[in-house]
């Protein structure tokens, strides 16, 4: 069995540390399957689809280009289609047609777009996911963007063009699915992202939390971008709310990119400088030591389908304050791991942080809890199993 990954990057961590979906293939590789990869940055490079040892000396020579292509996102759209990206997909999954393969679509624009119409037309078992599925299709909570629209037609086109599985990341998530595009439940399967808990565990975090702020006070936690969908403008809201009332607390954020709002959130703080600190974006693997010095985590999203940043927070043992949204019912347990407030309600989002701050949360359990949940085996066998299920008999 011949097993082929389309995706658009696949380390989206330039340090190469720590991305989930490898998991999954280093597995395949030690049962001795075959994986072939057929990426983007390969045909930017004039590669062709390469086994994964190949891949993994290939990324280490062109890592640091590969890391600007992400960050030039349109620059990059517009190179592949102008250089006959598609055509390059199309010669790349023909030359495997006669084997026993199977085609799994893992993210990327154009590779879900080309990539599920060649199998559909010439009948390659294919499935698409975790990240190749609108997970994050807000229009219908009227969080509206140019983006959002572009990827909701994307969408709807392959749903007309449905792939024989599509991996969603949790019931909810299914139930978008279900609900917007009108797919059959029986091609959609539930199989969570898991983290990798060697990574994401809990850390003696004195040392670390004194190279960060120059006090004792208690740090509550935000990681993630500025984008409305996230809950962000609620995040500082609460925080400005928290530091006038006098709290001794300390806000830290990790992943803010843009310049300009760093500035002004500085700015903004002026005043509490000393309890207020951004950290730009960082590997996803040098999150550990933050979700370890943290007090709590806050994650007000007004939507999410799985929320990894979550998850890596309790695997660090750091109690989470959610908003009350399906997902987070899911891995909130009250008062074990964290709490839920009542979506977009600023009053209750103090009330519970205040809360948060002042219980003794066994850190031990969490942490041992959220290692057996998120487990990774489970959803690996899971996988394998669908990928032999496709293989054409």
């Amino acid at each position: 069995m011949i097993i082929i990954y389309i995706n658009d990057f696949i380390f989206t961590d330039p340090s190469r540390k720590y991305y989930p979906f490898l998991e999954i293939i280093k597995y395949l590789k030690h049962k001795s399957y075959e994986v072939k990869l057929i990426t983007t940055e390969l045909f930017i490079e004039n590669e062709h689809s390469i086994n994964f040892k190949d891949y993994l000396r290939f990324i280490e020579r062109n890592s640091e280009s590969f890391y600007l292509y992400r960050k030039n996102r349109l620059i990059h759209s517009l190179k592949i289609l102008i250089k006959g990206y598609p055509f390059f997909l199309f010669k790349n999954l023909m030359r495997f047609k006669n084997e026993n393969i199977v085609v799994h679509i893992v993210s990327g624009f154009f590779p879900i777009l080309f990539g599920s119409i060649i199998c559909k037309i010439f009948d390659i078992p294919f499935m698409m996911g975790p990240n190749a599925i609108p997970s994050k299709n807000l229009i219908f909570k009227n969080i509206l963007d140019s983006r959002n629209y572009v990827f909701f037609i994307r969408d709807w086109l392959i749903s007309r063009l449905p792939s024989h599985k599509i991996i969603c990341l949790s019931g909810y998530h299914k139930s978008i699915l279900r609900r917007q595009f009108d797919i059959e439940k029986e091609n959609l399967e539930i199989i969570h992202i898991g983290i990798e808990d060697n990574i994401f565990k809990k850390l003696k975090s004195d040392n670390i939390k004194k190279g960060v702020f120059n006090n004792d006070n208690k740090i509550i936690l935000y990681v993630g971008t500025s984008e409305k969908e996230k809950g962000f403008n609620l995040f500082i809201r609460i925080s400005k709310e928290l530091l006038n009332d006098g709290l001794k607390l300390n806000i830290l954020i990790i992943g803010l990119r843009e310049e300009f709002l760093i500035k002004k959130l500085n700015k903004e703080f002026n005043d509490y400088k000393n309890n207020f600190k951004i950290i730009k974006w960082i590997p996803r693997s040098d999150l550990v030591k933050y979700y370890n010095i943290a007090d709590l985590y806050i994650n007000p999203s007004i939507d999410e389908t799985w929320s990894m940043t979550t998850i890596e927070a309790l695997s660090c043992g750091t109690p989470c304050i959610c908003s009350n949204i399906p997902i987070f019912r899911y891995h909130i347990k009250q008062n074990f791991n964290g709490l839920l407030f009542e979506l977009n309600n600023d009053r209750d989002l103090i009330s519970k942080v205040k809360k948060g701050l002042n219980m003794n949360w066994d850190r031990k359990d969490i942490s041992e809890n959220a290692s057996k949940k998120y487990n990774w085996n489970k959803s690996i066998i899971k996988m394998i199993t669908l990928y032999k299920k496709m293989i054409k008999k």
